[in-house]
């Protein structure tokens, strides 16, 4: 505990708040005049011709009030300073505890080989350190701020009592004044004191968060190298004697490298961040199922007749576990943390390909109620190929175990070329004769490759099946619509936005999953946001998914106008059929114009330029005007 100049001071010894602010009333009493005592009957009769002298100094109650200021900083630093160092202790310890993750990290990392995925498990243990050591500065530093803002008081509250003393005050004031100047000088010491302790603990501490920030900004950087190194380098181990002959050796090492993981998230360190992933996973699943009960409820409610009621549940079922156990991912230990996300990317598949043979029956592809699913066989291959990346047994032994799958499924393919249902009849007979593909490719050292290629077909057949199921369905709701008069501008929404809807989905839906696959969502938005530049001309794909939606809503709006001219005589017979012809092309070509106007200046193109087109395209718009207004148009 910090000594204070008060405390050896016979006259000054410290006292509570009240008590010291009743030691300032019965100072500022003494030295008042004895006219301000006199009796109150007297004092309420002559009140309005009472002396000045009566009343106390404009300073004796400032006075009273800097004391009652200076009591509530000195209480404030008191409560703070009885806790900090038992916070300071327990800073240390866990601060202690995080650099020893990191070392531990830094280890895997230099063990792991470059293998992408550990690397980002590495990635994911490193942000969650860094979450919890700003949550351990915090306090301390939230601490270390208040007791700034408490000097600051402090100090402003010794000025004033100095100045107060520069207006020669009584004695009696005097030496009180003085005496709270020296308690200020006391307090602010100690405090002093106090801020170096917390400053000198919170240096190594905002280091150490420097050294997190660097490193996590390297394993970023990293990770998408290490995925092209992953896919994109071979490793001809297979025929390697030298590695058949390790084989033994390594798959001991795989053992206790991954036995001590598992230790560690049963009974070690990652024991209790295993349990609240855990937690986490049954909070989900008691969401998800109430979710399903009542979305279950009420499609039986609604759509009685609905064909493949039980595979939209089935989808939805399992792309909620997936999401689930991606969600519970971000803060999961290591190991966990890449089981986890190997096992979401597996059933988010199996949600797409449930998805896709749903609307295959729904749109009518499929009218036997007892043909089975094309993506289901190759999902399973997928699965596995995605297993054994998580397994990550040395090589040669993990070649070897992809091409005897592949052989196996190659089989199974074989067996069913011609049978496959809908769409995918022709992608059925191709299928086979890819599979000898990868067994190539895994012979020659690129297993990691051809896990890729199969996932890049699977991705690809599915999006085939949810496309041509989605564009039926709404070629249907089309005729459908005809047949019962929906309005025009409905059915031209639709049709302008149904089908570049379908597949642009699709298309960012494949490039996300690969983005993925190759570096993360940073990937997704560098590729999104890549730019290709030819002279004045830039393109991204964003803007060129925009162009196309464009020009399918041009041409819904060309036909939504074009509808309405050659209906306009029917309505108004006064109206001449060739000014609604001179009108329907001059739409058209206005439409068009704008919207190459508009596609040109995503491209890229300067508006100084622009403007000279559209300054022709204003003039044809006033010779439009000028014909519309000899018209009567209908109300």
């Amino acid at each position: 505990m910090p000594t204070f100049p008060w405390k050896n001071a016979r006259a000054a010894r410290p006292v509570g708040r009240s008590t010291t602010f009743l030691l300032l009333v019965l100072l500022l009493t003494a030295v008042l005049p004895a006219g301000a005592q006199t009796d109150k009957s007297q004092s309420d009769k002559g009140q309005a011709a009472a002396p000045a002298r009566d009343a106390p100094k404009d300073w004796q109650v400032i006075l009273g009030l800097h004391q009652e200021a200076l009591v509530q900083q000195a209480s404030r630093f008191k409560s703070m300073e009885s806790l900090l160092p038992k916070n300071v202790r327990r800073f240390r310890s866990d601060l202690a505890v995080q650099e020893g993750k990191l070392d531990e990290l830094g280890l895997i990392i230099s063990l792991s080989g470059g293998n992408p995925r550990e690397l980002r498990a590495v990635l994911n243990d490193i942000q969650q350190i860094q979450r919890s050591t700003e949550g351990l500065v915090a306090p301390l530093q939230e601490s270390r701020d208040e007791l700034q803002k408490i000097a600051n008081r402090l100090e402003a509250l010794k000025e004033e009592f100095v100045k107060r003393l520069d207006e020669s005050p009584e004695p009696e004031i005097a030496a009180a004044i003085n005496y709270f100047v020296r308690y200020v000088s006391g307090v602010k010491s100690s405090l002093s004191g106090e801020r170096t302790t917390l400053d000198k603990e919170l240096t190594p501490a905002k280091d150490f968060l420097e050294t997190l920030g660097k490193t996590r900004d390297s394993l970023r950087k990293k990770i998408p190298e290490a995925w092209k190194t992953y896919y994109l380098t071979s490793s001809p181990e297979l025929f390697s004697w030298k590695a058949w002959s390790e084989i033994e050796q390594r798959l001991q090492l795989w053992a206790r490298s991954n036995g001590s993981m598992l230790r560690s998230l049963t009974t070690g360190a990652d024991a209790q961040r295993a349990m609240s992933v855990l937690v986490k996973v049954g909070v989900g699943l008691i969401f998800l199922a109430i979710f399903d009960f009542v979305a279950w409820r009420r499609l039986r409610r609604r759509a009685p007749q609905l064909r493949g009621r039980v595979l939209v549940r089935q989808a939805w079922l399992v792309a909620g576990l997936g999401l689930i156990l991606h969600w519970v991912a971000l803060d999961a230990p290591l190991l966990l943390h890449e089981c986890c996300n190997g096992l979401a990317e597996i059933l988010l598949a199996a949600a797409l390909a449930l998805f896709s043979w749903f609307l295959a029956r729904i749109s009518g592809l499929i009218d036997d109620d007892t043909a089975v699913n094309p993506l289901r066989r190759l999902w399973l291959l997928y699965a596995l190929g995605v297993a054994l990346q998580i397994v990550d047994i040395p090589d040669p032994a993990l070649t070897g175990c992809w091409m005897a799958l592949l052989l196996v499924f190659f089989r199974i393919f074989r067996q069913r070329v011609g049978c496959d249902p809908g769409p995918l009849r022709l992608a059925g007979r191709v299928t086979p004769v890819l599979t000898v593909g990868l067994v190539l490719l895994s012979a020659v050292g690129w297993q990691h490759l051809s896990v890729l290629v199969l996932a890049g077909w699977f991705l690809l057949l599915a999006a085939v099946q949810i496309g041509v199921g989605l564009s039926r369905l709404v070629a249907e709701w089309q005729t459908r619509a005809d047949r019962e008069g929906t309005s025009l501008l409905t059915r031209s929404v639709v049709s302008g936005l149904g089908f570049p809807v379908i597949f642009l989905s699709l298309f960012f839906l494949v490039l996300y999953w690969f983005s993925i696959e190759l570096g993360g969502q940073d990937l997704f938005v560098e590729a999104v946001a890549f730019t290709v530049t030819i002279g004045n001309v830039s393109v991204t794909l964003g803007r060129l998914a925009l162009i196309l939606t464009g020009f399918f809503l041009t041409r819904s709006a060309i036909d939504v106008a074009r509808s309405f001219l050659r209906n306009l005589p029917r309505l108004r017979p006064e109206i001449d059929p060739g000014v609604c012809d001179v009108l329907d092309t001059t739409s058209m070509y206005l439409l068009w114009g704008c919207y190459a106007l508009i596609s040109l200046f995503l491209l890229g193109f300067s508006l100084t330029s622009l403007a000279v087109v559209a300054g022709g395209l204003s003039v044809a718009s006033a010779s439009v005007c000028k014909i519309s207004s000899t018209i009567s148009w209908p109300a």
